[in-house]
């Protein structure tokens, strides 16, 4: 048997607080956390502490077909299981979001995809930079 559910979950740009409802409930859903080397070391103690939990991070494109067989491995010896995939921002930014979906649907393991806060929109709202504005962008 293997995973009977998958969360890829945006964990948002780091500060635990920015973290969508839906996350936050992904992650008390599951059994597994899967997370990546950006993950704030504060999002996996406040929400995952009682979690299983094992890195699967990786920091170039090189490394990323091993982390894919990883992550294929892990659900191989995972059985009826709920896994959560932490993974910075948003999962389709700067992410192998489809490679890990194929993977899904070809091991016929049901998942959902919970976005996340890009650090693209957050940091500049954080430092006041409105991205949009009346009179100087449309």
């Amino acid at each position: 048997m293997t995973a009977r559910k998958y969360y890829i979950i945006g964990v948002g740009p780091g500060d635990p607080d920015l973290m969508s409802i839906r996350a936050v409930r992904s992650i008390q859903e599951s059994d597994l956390i899967l997370y990546d080397s950006l993950i704030p070391e504060d999002i996996l103690i406040r929400f995952c502490s009682e979690k299983k939990k094992i890195h699967v991070g990786h920091r170039s494109s090189k490394d990323h077909h091993d982390i894919m067989e990883r992550i294929s491995d892990i659900l191989d010896n995972t059985e009826d299981a709920v896994v959560a995939h932490l993974k910075s921002g948003d999962p389709a930014v700067f992410s192998h979001l489809h490679e890990e979906v194929d993977m899904l649907v070809h091991r016929g393991i049901s998942y959902e995809i919970v976005p996340g806060i890009s650090s693209a929109i957050a940091v500049p709202e954080m430092a006041g930079i409105a991205l949009t504005g009346r009179g100087f962008s449309e």
